[in-house]
């Protein structure tokens, strides 16, 4: 991607891939929008029952991941009810995502200094100022103080 006839290639690519399938960066934030900001209420009617599929906005279809419906009955087979289970996608997953698109979460770690080894770099950096070593001949003094053994 350093060459700018590739990067430029690459670039033409995508912007074609993007209109041929209608999977744009305008669409997806929409659609994270969607899940991260719907309100549960568009999907029940006032008197409290969910609305079928056909009576739910668009809104509301987008954000449901799974819809499962079961009748109920007494035990001599007559229906007494419906029940209902619906699996709405992950609200906080898209606050998230949108979160990090839009600049107000930065939970990427930064390793600054050598990057090639991390832990090299923590031993210099601890060096020097960590306990320095006592010679040994000055442990078997009485007025020093011994390691725990």
């Amino acid at each position: 991607m350093k060459n700018p006839e590739i990067a430029q290639f690459v670039k033409f690519e995508m912007d074609e891939r993007s209109k041929r399938t209608r999977v744009t960066a305008d669409r997806v934030i929409e659609e994270l929008g969607r899940i991260a900001f719907f309100d549960i209420r568009k999907a029940f009617r006032p008197d409290g029952t969910l609305m079928s599929v056909d009576e739910m906005d668009a809104d509301a279809r987008a954000v449901i991941v799974s819809l499962d419906v079961h009748d109920l009955h007494d035990r001599e087979g007559n229906p007494t009810g419906r029940m209902s289970k619906v699996k709405l996608a992950d609200k906080l997953g898209a606050l998230t995502l949108l979160m990090r698109h839009m600049g107000l979460l930065n939970d990427k770690v930064k390793i600054q200094g050598d990057a090639d080894n991390p832990l090299a770099l923590l031993i210099r950096e601890v060096q020097g100022s960590s306990l320095k070593p006592v010679p040994t001949h000055l442990l078997e003094r009485e007025d020093c103080v011994r390691p725990i053994q």
